[in-house]
């Protein structure tokens, strides 16, 4: 019976036990909670980034601010708020665009304008072995060798190219479906609109902004993958541009995904080797070797230039090659672990491997000795759009009434930092460093490959320089 007593008496103290236990870690958790909270209302009311940015990386997270109370109690640092306040991106949808009626001149004979442009298209990729007949053409005119894209994704990247301005703008021209000013122009030199995407039109939705106003809008193309859409867009413009007005203009827009998908036919005959048979982004890690991965990149964009050449030679064949302003360019860019952080792909962050697109200018009586003082100085999708109004299309208003890039063609000045922007916030890039900064204002200064740069602070001159141009178009 002794035994027996003492083993009943073991278990009725568990309970016991276990009790004491819950309310010593219910305890713990608790504090650690208000501790949290305490140190992040500190945190809020001094914008001190190190801690106020985790909740960017903990979604679940909602941590308490007082600001009201710690000014009550002077524990609260105005200037480092007010900096943050300035810094937050405000999505008005009341725009000022452009800012003052545009001022043009009759144009006696438009120039055929062919807008080349390939989804996740990496800057090192543009060359005579990968992209033999894009890298032929472009010797013609000016390759721009430190060119960032407007985005690290699809709609910030294509946003720029034709408003001639920061992503950040996106949501207010989308709630009013308002038009770029470029395309209004094409329409009023009666140019046909030729706009032939791989991808649908819906998503983006580039059917309510960028394309807004044009009529029959071919959304997408056929086919049961990207390589195939992509024959399919060539065939179909290929067809248009047959049957065109030979007395009118025309401008083109052909928009290529085959490198998005990493795809290309089965029977493609040009590959690089050794690839992978598919992608699995699951499979990846930092240690996965990225050379069969970059070698189907390789692959698909060689394919992409295989469609680009018979688009060329269309042209060509018409004798319309030598009136066509043609321009080369990619989206965004299309990261394969650069700086071993483990980034596959785009829009997660602000490095050359996701912005450095290639972009090049080959244009009818172009000054290429002139125009290629620019080839090596910072340029962004956003002088696209005043390239073409000033040269090509017969606007004489200042840029900035309608634009924050410049024109390619005439001289730039060096430009120590340029803008490029995701689906919430922006970056302000130089060829040292990129300060990243979220829609609530959030900042971190980062190396070119993506590492924090602890001991150093943000150029201020740079920030006010932007935020000019990230409001210039709101009222």
């Amino acid at each position: 019976m002794g035994g027996e007593w003492l083993i009943i008496r073991r278990l009725d103290a568990t309970p016991l036990q276990q009790k004491s236990l819950s309310r010593y870690f219910l305890a713990l958790a608790i504090m650690t909670l208000l501790s949290t909270h305490i140190v992040h209302i500190w945190a809020a009311a001094n914008a001190y980034q190190p801690v106020t940015q985790l909740k960017r990386y903990l979604p679940l997270f909602y941590p308490a601010t007082a600001n009201s109370l710690m000014r009550k109690y002077g524990y609260i640092n105005e200037s480092a708020i007010a900096q943050q306040k300035a810094l937050t991106l405000k999505s008005k949808s009341d725009l000022r665009y452009p800012i003052e009626p545009l001022n043009m001149v009759p144009i006696s004979k438009p120039t055929n304008i062919l807008l080349l442009v390939i989804d996740s298209w990496r800057a090192d990729t543009f060359n005579a072995d990968n992209t033999p007949n894009l890298w032929e053409i472009a010797q013609s005119g000016v390759v721009f060798n430190q060119h960032i894209a407007s985005g690290n994704s699809t709609r910030a990247g294509i946003f720029g190219l034709f408003y001639g301005m920061p992503g950040t703008y996106w949501h207010a021209m989308l709630a009013n479906q308002q038009s770029p000013l470029i395309i209004d122009r094409l329409q009023q030199l009666n140019y046909q609109m030729g706009i032939f995407t791989s991808a649908q039109l819906h998503k983006p939705e580039f059917d309510q902004t960028v394309f807004v106003n044009i009529d029959n809008l071919r959304i997408s193309s056929s086919g049961e993958s990207p390589s195939s859409r992509d024959a399919n867009l060539v065939a179909d413009w290929t067809t248009w541009f047959t049957q065109r007005d030979t007395q009118r203009p025309v401008f083109s827009f052909l928009f290529f995904d085959s490198p998005h998908g990493y795809d290309f036919p089965s029977d493609y005959p040009h590959r690089y080797e050794p690839m992978l048979s598919e992608i699995n982004y699951l499979q990846l890690d930092d240690d996965s070797d990225p050379q069969p991965f970059l070698n189907r990149y390789k692959t698909s964009v060689h394919y992409v230039d295989s469609l680009a050449k018979q688009v060329l030679q269309t042209l060509k064949s018409s004798g319309e090659l030598d009136n066509t302003l043609v321009i080369i360019t990619g989206d965004h860019g299309q990261e394969i672990n650069d700086n071993k952080l483990n980034y596959w792909g785009h829009n997660s962050n602000y490095t050359d491997a996701q912005v450095k697109v290639p972009f090049a200018i080959v244009a009818p009586n172009m000054n290429v000795e002139m125009v290629s003082k620019n080839s090596n100085k910072l340029t962004n999708h956003q002088d696209l759009v005043p390239t073409l109004m000033e040269n090509y299309l017969g606007v004489k208003s200042p840029i900035n009434h309608y634009s924050v890039g410049e024109n390619l063609l005439s001289e730039i000045p060096e430009r120590p930092w340029t803008i490029s922007s995701d689906y919430n916030g922006f970056a302000i890039i130089t060829n040292e460093s990129i300060l990243e900064v979220g829609a609530g204002g959030q900042y971190e200064l980062l190396d070119k490959t993506n590492r924090p740069l602890k001991d150093q602070q943000p150029n201020f001159d740079y920030l006010q320089q932007a935020l000019e141009q990230l409001s210039r178009f709101n009222r």
